[in-house]
């Protein structure tokens, strides 16, 4: 069974929330969820109070007694009462061609993914256009420019 710690981080991630977004979802303090990620003096095991994770199953789809306990199942579909896996999200990149990849191609993709994450979320002070930002994240050089004799023909 994961810790609360592991099923919070993996709620962040999933959501792309931040602590202060996880905060604002289940309408506590961001003090209660460093306290979670194991910030505190304490080791705290769940989330007492089922309203919070509620809340937070209501907002990201999943079950709200697996965030707080770690029991049942882990995803829940609120339509139907079923829980199910999410379907992969990116049908442009096929799911089992992503896992064949090389852990260094996976180390590249996922810096491309942050950096696209991190632009479109607005996290930077001062935003370059996605492709700016996935060319530095992944270590790509830019489009070479052309030659000045070049662009004047």
């Amino acid at each position: 069974m994961k810790s609360l710690k592991e099923r919070i981080e993996e709620l962040m991630v999933a959501m792309t929330w931040s602590v202060p977004d996880i905060a604002r979802v289940g309408a506590i303090s961001k003090s209660a969820v460093y306290q979670w990620l194991g910030h505190g003096s304490k080791e705290i095991h769940g989330i007492s109070r089922i309203d919070v994770a509620e809340r937070l199953a209501a907002a990201s789809g999943y079950n709200a007694l697996w965030l707080a306990r770690g029991e049942g199942p882990k995803l829940h579909d609120r339509q139907i009462g079923k829980t199910h896996q999410r379907d992969w999200p990116f049908p442009s990149a096929p799911e089992s061609q992503i896992r064949k990849l090389a852990e260094r191609d996976l180390a590249v993709l996922d810096a491309i993914l942050a950096a696209a994450l991190k632009t479109m979320n607005h996290q930077r002070p001062n935003v370059r256009s996605v492709t700016d930002e996935i060319l530095a994240a992944s270590g790509l050089s830019e489009t070479p420019t052309k030659k000045k004799s070049e662009t004047t023909k």
